[in-house]
């Protein structure tokens, strides 16, 4: 079922009810919005009308245009580098990288395929953080859901920032940046330590999502997305 959306009225009935048909026979993930969903669940618990029985959604079909993941990188403003550093080396297997931004991202792409890995990047220098000692991570995620241990991001968090660097989730000690380039610019500027990662799979995230656990904050960055100026719904005569 793959209709041009620029060609199909929202109006159309017969649209309207082959999606929902659709929607009996397989899932529909929320990849992004999932504040606004439940806020809206919340308005209409609240029997406040009918109204919140309906809300707008752009809803894409990823066998036509499949699912675009992207990583979210961490900054952390007051992280001393070199306790950072130090700290990870205890239980990581820490190295030095040469080059630029984009060789440090293709070192970490490459790792990243053969185990957990992140780049660490200070104001003196970026490094890669791999091989956690097995002991220390099965301790260390002994509550942590299945679904999640073998996430890099949720080893990233269980591990690093929480065990070793014991950095708590609060928006002025993490902070979140969509590229590379900005998050290390950020240290460059301010001090602290990016944290440059790879984002979950999709088969991590349907795992997670059928188990009903909670992923760590901003895990990745979803597309396809909207247009900036597609209009879902026009309101006149207010």
């Amino acid at each position: 079922m793959s209709p041009n959306p620029a060609s199909v009225p929202h109006t159309e009935g017969h649209w309207i009810e082959a999606i929902t048909e659709e929607l009996r026979t397989r899932p529909a993930h929320i990849a992004d919005g999932h504040h606004r969903h439940a806020a809206a669940l919340q308005l209409q618990r609240s029997n406040e009308g009918r109204a919140w029985d309906y809300f707008p959604a752009l809803l894409v079909d990823i066998e036509t245009s499949p699912m675009q993941l992207s990583p979210i990188h961490r900054v952390l403003p007051s992280a001393d580098p070199c306790q950072a550093l130090d700290t990870a080396r205890t239980q990581f297997k820490v190295q030095s990288l040469s080059g630029g931004v984009d060789d440090w991202i293709a070192s970490l792409n490459q790792q990243a395929t053969i185990g957990p890995a992140f780049v660490l990047v200070t104001s003196h220098g970026a490094y890669i953080a791999t091989d956690p000692h097995l002991d220390y991570l099965k301790q260390v995620q002994r509550d942590s859901p299945a679904s999640l241990r073998n996430m890099h991001l949720a080893v990233l968090h269980d591990a690093l920032i929480d065990d070793l660097w014991k950095i708590p989730d609060h928006p002025e000690t993490i902070n979140y940046e969509h590229t590379a380039q900005s998050a290390v610019q950020r240290v460059l500027e301010n001090s602290g330590v990016a944290v440059l990662t790879t984002p979950p799979t999709r088969e991590e995230l349907e795992s997670a999502a059928l188990a009903g656990v909670c992923l760590p904050r901003k895990s990745t960055s979803f597309g396809p997305k909207p247009h900036p100026g597609l209009t879902f719904r026009t309101i006149e005569g207010n």
